[in-house]
């Protein structure tokens, strides 16, 4: 009797072991460096109260301009067509010197920082409060490939307009004088 128990309590635990070795699904979809968690900025935005308050990880690219205030700078860090506001020291953006637009792509950065879904400090906007700011990658030039087609279009609609509008013009005067 007594070695049955035994056999029964190992297999237990044995089981228990062996379930608890498998991750769950929360905590497999979960990518979390060091004390901050990995997230996409589209699902920061989308899921802001689940984040709020979390130290989270982002990676981007560094769009607009960077403002600056008292304490300290803006960023606006751009990543599968969102965008959210980062909060961060003067010092930790001080090598970031390219800055996304149409003519260019921004610097890349990892961002790790205090998630506010309603930042008490910021007017209740959604933003970021870097701790650290890391340049991964610098930014470049973004050529644009000139397109003749588009010319010649642009030519030709500005050429027909011009002249519907000159023979308005010209029938209106001959409305009047006839």
């Amino acid at each position: 009797m007594k070695t049955q128990r035994l056999r029964y309590g190992i297999v237990i635990s044995i089981m228990f072991i062996a379930l608890s070795a498998i991750p769950s699904p929360a905590a497999a979809s979960e990518n979390v460096t060091g004390s901050y968690k990995m997230a996409a900025i589209p699902d920061l935005v989308e899921k802001a109260s689940a984040y709020d308050g979390a130290r989270i990880e982002v990676v981007g690219e560094v769009v607009g301009d960077k403002l600056a205030r008292p304490d300290g700078v803006w960023l606006t860090v751009l990543a599968g067509g969102t965008a959210i506001g980062v909060f961060a020291s003067a010092g930790d953006v001080s090598g970031i010197s390219a800055f996304g637009s149409y003519a260019s792509s921004g610097d890349r950065v990892r961002v790790q920082g205090v998630f506010h879904r309603a930042c008490p400090d910021h007017g209740g906007d959604l933003d970021l409060h870097a701790e650290t700011v890391t340049k991964l990658a610098d930014g470049r030039a973004a050529p644009h490939a000139f397109a003749p087609a588009r010319v010649f279009w642009a030519v030709a609609l500005c050429l027909s307009g011009t002249t519907l509008a000159a023979l308005w013009r010209l029938r209106e005067r001959r409305r009047k004088i006839g």
